[in-house]
């Protein structure tokens, strides 16, 4: 009979050890945190109008003006007209004096090539003879060394010779045994294109 009592007390103290260790399912995850829904609520929205603070062309809208024979480009503001004057002037050389003078290409709103204040020529001349020239004709001069589309070029800035008192401004650069002359001219200082020859020599590239 005590024999019975114990084996029966020692099952039941088994039993209620055993319960003691389960953990219950209902409560298996109550501590653990609640998984975040609004993980990315603080999250920075991705910026839609990125590219309005772009820089714009200064350039949009110019046309381009492209010489294939002596292989540059170069571009100008759509309301001057882009002219070449090598073959009017040559055709009426009958001397010859301009034999020289390969190209010239002048911008502007006029009709007259005297009133045509931006052109670029391009010469046969040697570089050393152009320097020589420019300093014939042009007064109060003043020289500089600048960079065309990254070639090593001089600036000479001045007054017109030969009783003209406007600005003149000429850039000699000098390519494949040529030398082109990028020229700006004002007369008594009347009609300053200067800012908008500035910025088509900025274009000024050769081609080849």
């Amino acid at each position: 009979m005590k024999k019975t009592i114990l084996v029966s007390l020692a099952g039941f103290i088994l039993f209620l050890f055993g319960c003691t260790q389960q953990t219950p399912v209902s409560n298996q995850n109550l501590n653990q945190p609640t998984a975040n829904v609004n993980q990315n609520a603080n999250q920075p929205v991705a910026n839609q109008n990125v590219n309005t603070n772009q820089v714009q062309d200064p350039y949009a809208g110019w046309a381009t003006f492209t010489n294939k024979e002596f292989e540059y480009s170069v571009k100008y503001p759509q309301e001057l007209n882009a002219k070449e004057w090598a073959q009017i002037i040559k055709a009426g050389d009958s001397a010859g004096v301009n034999n020289w003078l390969l190209s010239e290409v002048a911008f502007g709103k006029n009709t007259e090539l005297g009133d045509w204040q931006i052109s670029i020529t391009v010469s046969s001349r040697s570089l050393a003879e152009e320097k020589e020239l420019a300093k014939m004709s042009i007064a109060k001069i003043t020289e500089k060394n600048v960079t065309i589309d990254g070639i090593n070029s001089i600036k000479y800035i001045g007054n017109g010779g030969e009783g003209l008192t406007g600005r003149l401004v000429k850039i000699l650069v000098s390519h494949k045994n040529k030398v082109y002359s990028l020229n700006y001219s004002e007369v008594n200082n009347k009609n300053n294109n200067l800012i908008v020859f500035d910025k088509i020599i900025e274009t000024f590239q050769f081609t080849k």
